[in-house]
């Protein structure tokens, strides 16, 4: 399972509130990144709450919130009153 990164966040100069979405710092990059991936330690990510596999025809067109296959992250805590 590997979660894809949505936006690459750089420069940001005032304080802003980007939405439910993760985001972070990437401190350490682990073995399997490639040197090619537009990534690398330092860089502000956030990433969408969707993973897709890559089974369904719109997990591999990217939509991976609209495949019939995938997984949310921190579905309850976002569907909470």
């Amino acid at each position: 399972m590997r979660a894809a990164v949505y936006y690459r966040i750089k420069d940001i100069e005032i304080e802003a509130v980007i939405g439910h979405e993760i985001t972070g710092v990437v401190e350490k990059m682990g073995p399997d990144v490639k040197d090619s991936e537009d990534i690398g330690k330092g860089d502000r990510v956030a990433l969408g709450i969707s993973i897709g596999f890559g089974k369904y025809k719109m997990c591999k067109r990217g939509f991976y919130n609209l495949c019939a296959d995938t997984k949310v992250i921190g579905r309850a805590a976002f569907l909470r009153d």
